[in-house]
């Protein structure tokens, strides 16, 4: 059974989470029997909070220090401190506990972003649209996090400290944006930072406990922090404006236990820890969730201040400062667009909040911002949904728990329900899939242009393999078609597409070493589209179709030489037992279209159908986030580890693929489409050939521009 870790969903985590911290623990016992054994040792440890002012503190000394020192018998010794006692401003903090200096520590990731800004990937203000969004993202990027601070820190996360909406304390009112204009205004995080900078303020951070001084003092025009932290700072004695919330600005702090202070601990006191920790954190959670947030406003405005919200104009600019400057500030921060942090973005936090990084570090806001609301009800839509292969990582993506399949039943209702099934239960070998989906014969079914080249050649305008120079333009390839193509294949095969699945670049599963141009001479190679079927022809061997699920006998029994397929692909069918040589790669990422018969859709109300596409935009958004990184080496790591030899192109055969593409693939596709003056050529023309360089001329020739 192959894992499916990485496509555990942001929703279904979120509910997971806050079901274990109501179950009190994490992956220890989390039912609070353990019992305590008794070594002869005394532990002793000095919580590090932000402040004894702030309630999640107080929580913590009332629930999670007093419950551990109770249950451990008095074998464990939690004392509460604080940075101001402790002579701590905050982004020293996860050194500090790296190294020991620190045994024990509430650590915010807006004070430390400067030593790992990944960590900021929670709190990139002006995103999330509300706080249930906020703690639906805290909470799938939980497991993460935690990951992240054991990698770089060795630290233990027990539990979450969380804190309400973020708010400008101002000793002058803040209603337009003119009147952020170069006002000093303490930040808590370099986001803040570069939020107050798109408002045409001046960012300063101060340490929290020395804030109330530097605005009473004028050295600072208003602080940002919580409504309830600021209250119990007193802000209020030395502001008289209390603006906004900052939209889902809830904020998350991680306690977390030096490496070598947790580890020698028995593990009966470790699982205390953590059932202790999850049962503070709910406590926490609850009272954040159903009287922080409310009573906030309300008690800075009875201790004197006067309330101002955000104009719909300085919303707006907000929303336009997170993604055009915050994102790719952060993105430049944590190394670019091609790292953990921007994938980890892509794959988790985009789907909630409907902004995508793109490849150049720029933000872009999805489909998928606005949720429908379900107003339908009674009606009872069922799909049998023909994946190519169960085994592709696609198909496991739409049906792995909380994907897209899940989450239409789950906000339909259950009104609509889409099964799984596949080509071979089917019987279908996939040219014949546009044809089923045309006449009624399918309902659903996952529509891949190489397969459907015979009935519909324009399809392949995206996928003339030996050309395509990497997989930023070949993505950018797809996008540019997509639109026509989804049109075309509604207007002639009545065929509705709901959404993209992706599958990263192709290799060479070889039973022979490819390591020159001479070594494809008269290979009998399995080809799975006519384009393909071109492109190894070119190369001097032998195509031939097969369908999928047959190409492990064929290369067994030696009727086939070799196989093309993508990485995952053929490790998913365990073809490396049965080859030696991964070769490639080809840069040929494949797109299929999620197609629903449109007599099946127009049967389906509109509220149905919206909130069907609307996942369709966020499983593709996710699907295309994996596909380049997370799959590539996926497939190549399980390859190499089922005892296959990775042999990449050497630049002569990466020129050969080329030749043979410019030569031989392209010219078969104009003669397959009709002829150069045709409309799919011209949409080549127009959509791809500035993309790749080569255009296609009057005769039906591929020529370098």
């Amino acid at each position: 059974m192959r894992k499916l870790r990485k496509f555990t969903f942001p929703v279904l985590i979120g509910i997971f989470l806050l079901i274990l911290a109501a179950c009190g623990g994490d992956d220890d016992s989390s039912n609070g029997s353990q019992a305590s054994v008794d070594d002869g040792k005394t532990y002793s440890f000095q919580i590090a909070c932000i402040n004894r002012t702030l309630r999640p503190c107080v929580i913590t000394a009332e629930n999670f220090a007093a419950g551990v020192n109770a249950r451990s018998n008095g074998r464990l010794v939690i004392e509460i401190s604080s940075f101001p006692e402790l002579g701590l401003a905050g982004p020293d903090t996860l050194r500090l506990v790296e190294d020991g200096t620190l045994g024990l520590a509430e650590i915010y990731p807006g004070y430390v972003g400067g030593d790992l800004p990944i960590l900021d990937i929670a709190a990139l203000w002006g995103l999330a649209p509300d706080n249930d969004t906020y703690l639906e993202l805290e909470a799938a990027l939980y497991p993460h996090m935690k990951r992240i601070f054991k990698e770089n820190t060795g630290g233990e996360v027990l539990y979450r400290h969380y804190y309400p909406n973020q708010f400008f304390f101002s000793k002058e009112p803040l209603v337009d944006l003119a009147d952020y204009k170069g006002k000093k205004i303490r930040q808590h995080s370099t986001v803040l930072g570069d939020m107050l900078a798109g408002l045409g303020a001046e960012g300063q951070f101060v340490a929290f406990s020395e804030v109330y001084t530097a605005l009473e003092r004028g050295i600072l025009d208003a602080g940002i922090t919580g409504s309830i932290p600021g209250f119990g700072q007193r802000w209020y004695e030395v502001t008289d404006y209390l603006v906004g919330p900052i939209a889902g600005s809830f904020v998350a702090s991680y306690v977390t236990m030096n490496k070598g202070r947790w580890e020698e601990l028995p593990a009966d006191l470790q699982a205390i820890l953590k059932e202790e920790g999850a049962k503070s954190e709910a406590v926490n959670l609850d009272l954040l969730k159903n009287q922080w947030s409310i009573e906030g406003i309300q008690i800075n405005v009875d201790a004197g201040m006067k309330h101002i919200a955000f104009t719909p104009e300085v919303e707006a600019k907000l929303r336009e400062i997170a993604l055009d400057s915050i994102i790719p500030n952060w993105v430049k921060r944590v190394g670019g667009a091609d790292t953990e942090a921007v994938r980890l973005f892509n794959e988790v936090a985009s789907p909630i909040l409907g902004v995508r990084i793109n490849p150049d570090g720029s933000a872009s806001a999805t489909q998928a911002t606005a949720m429908t609301q379900l107003t339908s009800s009674g009606y009872s839509f069922k799909f049998q949904y023909a994946c190519i292969n169960r085994t592709l990582n696609p198909c496991e993506l739409l049906a792995a728990p909380g994907g897209m399949m899940d989450r239409i039943r789950e906000r339909t209702n259950g009104q609509v329900d889409i099964q799984i099934s596949s080509f071979p239960e089917l019987g279908l070998a996939g040219p014949d899939t546009l044809r089923l989906i045309e006449d009624g014969t399918l309902g659903m079914a996952e529509i891949y242009s190489g397969y459907v080249g015979g009935d519909y050649p324009e399809i392949d305008a995206a996928n003339l393999w030996g050309l395509i120079p990497d997989n930023e333009v070949n993505l950018k390839i797809f996008a540019a078609i997509a639109e026509p193509v989804k049109s075309d294949l509604l207007k002639k095969f009545g065929a509705v597409v709901i959404a993209e699945s992706y599958y990263p670049n192709n290799y060479y599963y070889a039973g022979r070493p490819l390591r020159t141009v001479a070594d494809f001479a008269g290979m009998k190679t399995r080809s799975h589209s006519t384009v393909l079927a071109d492109l190894i022809n070119g190369m001097g061997a032998d195509a031939q179709f097969m369908a999928f699920s047959e190409v492990y006998t064929g290369l067994e029994r030696g009727i086939l030489d070799a196989a093309v397929t993508c990485g995952v692909c053929g490790a998913g069918l365990r073809w490396y037992e049965v080859t030696d040589y991964l070769v490639g790669p080809i840069v040929a990422l494949g797109v299929t279209y999620v197609s629903v018969n449109k007599a099946r859709w127009d049967e389906i109300p509109a509220d149905l159908q919206a909130i069907i596409l609307e996942e369709g935009v966020i499983h593709s958004d996710i699907n295309r986030g994996l596909v380049t990184d997370d799959w590539v080496k996926e497939g190549l790591d399980e390859n190499v580890a089922g005892g296959m030899e990775y042999i990449e192109f050497t630049p002569e055969i990466k020129a050969a693929l080329r030749t043979a593409a410019i030569e031989q693939v392209v010219p078969n596709w104009v003669d397959r489409v009709g002829g150069a003056d045709t409309d799919a050529v011209r949409m080549y023309n127009t959509f791809v050939a500035p993309l790749l360089g080569v255009s296609i001329d009057s005769n039906g020739k591929a020529v370098e521009n």
